[in-house]
């Protein structure tokens, strides 16, 4: 996927980035019903041929253009949370798009509202928030292409609220929301929460060693667990190097004001 134009969509106005989303959805649409009618005609009045089965895989190329326009936009959206960083930005595009909708899409659009509230709510710590918000997400109101990573970040995020707010306990919603065992993000969300638990229990955990980040915010997560880590170990000088790694993002995130909090009683 084109990174460099993810990220330039992301960079525009919540205004801007609704209004191009919503063109280029007409626009497809426009192409599959006239290109749908040209073939039906020509299938009605000269049979199958040439023109036919030119038509027909043109079709599908459009079908596939509607898929990865889909999957840019999306990525574009969560591109404004987890490398902008922009908490703000990322919720006004949702209510945006909740207001926008029409009576047959509200549900949908609320339901994005509602999860992504919950997800923004975990990031500034306010976890009692963010578990009501999502347990009242429903991964079913989503496309269907996208139940299954709804399904898993519904269950990931309720576990990272619940170990934040029990320091230690872990709930497995995984298994309670009945998520997929084979999915890829499957096996790194279930290592990930038995990490933090294990750290938060006060025990030394080596997954932030070798996890990779694949994008800012989860590097600004692997530091501020890397720091406990370390000061799990009686290392303060090492903890207090990477907690200042991270110490000037947004203060918004709960990891940069508990860095900045260790620092000063350090």
């Amino acid at each position: 996927m084109n990174n460099k134009l993810i990220t330039k969509i992301a960079e525009q106005s919540v205004k801007t980035i609704y209004f191009y989303q919503q063109l280029f959805r007409i626009v497809f649409i426009i192409l599959v019903v006239a290109i749908d009618i040209v073939v039906v005609h020509q299938l009605l009045t000269v049979g199958n041929s040439t023109l036919t089965t030119v038509l027909a895989l043109i079709l599908v190329f459009v079908v596939a253009c509607i898929v990865v326009y889909h999957n840019i936009f999306t990525a574009a959206i969560d591109d404004i949370l987890v490398n902008q960083i922009d908490i703000k930005k990322y919720l006004e595009f949702r209510v945006y798009v909740e207001s926008k909708s029409n009576k047959k899409s509200k549900k949908i659009t609320r339901n994005l509202l509602v999860f992504s509230e919950g997800v923004a709510a975990y990031y500034q710590g306010d976890f009692e928030k963010s578990l009501n918000y999502l347990q009242r997400s429903d991964w079913r109101m989503v496309s269907i292409p996208d139940r299954e990573k709804m399904r898993m970040n519904i269950a990931y995020f309720s576990g990272l609220v619940r170990l934040e707010s029990n320091k230690g306990d872990e709930v497995d919603y995984f298994q309670t929301i009945g998520v997929s065992k084979k999915s890829k993000e499957y096996k790194v969300y279930k290592n990930m929460i038995s990490a933090i638990q294990n750290i938060y229990r006060g025990n030394v955990d080596d997954f932030f060693e070798d996890f990779i980040p694949t994008n800012r915010l989860s590097l600004i997560m692997k530091y501020y667990f890397l720091a406990l880590n370390y000061v799990n170990q009686d290392n303060v000088n090492t903890a207090k190097t990477y907690f200042q790694e991270i110490v000037n993002e947004n203060p918004e995130l709960f990891y940069v004001r508990e860095a900045k909090k260790y620092l000063e009683e350090n």
